[in-house]
């Protein structure tokens, strides 16, 4: 599982790119909730997750699906807060 390391009060950035036709639609989840608060995630155009304002509770493990009439597919990325 990826890792990505972000330094508390940064944002971070958690990669899934998610490209097909019909193109997907892309659903971001931790600890089985999707995530929309809008203030705190941002979905880039590609799929990937911006997390703004990092704080010690955000890490742990997120999960990326992405889906269309074709099919699914979920992928597993790790937050890491980067100490002092």
């Amino acid at each position: 599982m990826p890792v990505t390391l972000a330094t508390r009060s940064t944002s971070a950035i958690l990669d899934c790119e998610a490209y097909g036709y019909p193109k997907p639609s892309v659903m971001w989840y931790s600890s089985g909730r999707e995530l929309s608060d809008s203030n705190k995630y941002l979905q880039l155009t590609n799929g990937s997750l911006k997390i703004m304002d990092v704080r010690e509770q955000d890490a742990g493990e997120y999960e990326c699906t992405a889906s269309n009439k074709l099919g699914r597919k979920t992928v597993k990325r790790k937050l890491q807060i980067r100490s002092g």
